[in-house]
């Protein structure tokens, strides 16, 4: 659910956000091709050495999501899960940036 709700927006906001999926499973290969043959056409990075992750983004449990802005900073941590208003808050902070690019009805 939480998947295919974050799919819908791929489109929606495809010049303002950036979606990049963190796959923790040890065969990555795997994981991301099956992914992307079920439509999810994001970033896949590969975490299966997630003890690093874990540490370095202090997460807690997974799934986890964060909203990182464009110069790499951790803006929303924890943010909320894509069916808890997410899109409001990536609605929020796309109005407040001056750098966004304007391209979708808000």
């Amino acid at each position: 659910m939480e998947m295919g709700r974050i799919n819908l927006w791929r489109q929606k906001y495809i010049n303002d956000v950036q979606i990049v999926i963190i796959l923790t499973d040890k065969d990555f290969k795997s994981s991301s091709q099956s992914l992307i043959n079920r439509g999810f056409k994001w970033i896949f990075l590969d975490g299966s050495k997630k003890e690093k992750l874990e540490f370095n983004y202090k997460i807690k449990m997974y799934p986890s999501f964060l909203l990182i802005d464009r110069k790499g900073q951790i803006i929303a941590d924890p943010c909320p899960y894509p069916s808890e208003d997410l899109e409001l808050t990536i609605n929020k902070i796309l109005l407040a940036d001056p750098t966004r690019s304007g391209s979708e009805d808000r």
